[in-house]
C-alpha cells in the first residue's frame, strides 16, 4: 500500500490508510460484479509482479458465481504487459482467443446487433 499511498497522499496529504482503502474499493472489480456485469476476458501472466495473477483468479471466480460469461487466459511465465515477448505461435495460443471472445460481443454500427457466436 506504500506505493499507492504515496500516489494518493500526493493529492491529499491528510490521507490515511483507511482513506486510501476507501478509494481503492471504488475501483475494485471484484466488489462490483453483479448480474449486469459485462462479459469479461482476462489475460494474465503468471509472473506478473505489478498485478498478482491471483487477482484475475479471484475475479474469474466471482464472475463464475454470478453467471457472467468470461474467459481467463493464463500466460505461463509472462510478466505484466507480456513485454512483447510473444512469438507468433504464442500469439495464436493466447491473444487470438481473446480477440475471438471480444468479437462475440462487438455490436456492429450498421444494425446494432451483436455478432452471432460461431
Amino acid at each position: 500500500m506504500e506505493k499507492i499511498g504515496w500516489m494518493l497522499a500526493s493529492r491529499d496529504p491528510e490521507a490515511n490508510d483507511e482513506d486510501i482503502l476507501d478509494v481503492l474499493r471504488q475501483y475494485s472489480a471484484v466488489l462490483h460484479v453483479d448480474e449486469d456485469y459485462p462479459p469479461t476476458c482476462l489475460l494474465h501472466g503468471t509472473d506478473d509482479t505489478v498485478v498478482p495473477y491471483s487477482e484475475s483468479e479471484d475475479l474469474a471466480a466471482i464472475l463464475d458465481e454470478n453467471d457472467i460469461d468470461f474467459e481467463l487466459i493464463t500466460i505461463d511465465g509472462a510478466e505484466h504487459g507480456f513485454n512483447g515477448d510473444l512469438s507468433g505461435e504464442e500469439f495464436e495460443e493466447y491473444i487470438r482467443p481473446a480477440f475471438d471472445f471480444v468479437e462475440r460481443y462487438i455490436t456492429t454500427l450498421e444494425n446494432g446487433e451483436v455478432c452471432p457466436e460461431e
